[in-house]
């Protein structure tokens, strides 16, 4: 029963699921945005 090792019920995350991947999600989007303007700023210059 290899299954039993890894639980993938939202029950030991419990409430920083969510919060978690949303924070991920601006943490990327953040990342994303700012190499979008790096690479925008030396294609103009």
């Amino acid at each position: 029963m290899p299954d039993r090792d890894e639980p993938k019920s939202p029950a030991p995350n419990g409430p920083l699921g969510p919060a978690r991947g949303l924070l991920l999600a601006i943490v990327l989007g953040l990342v994303f945005w700012a190499l979008v303007a790096i690479a925008v700023y030396i294609w103009l210059t």
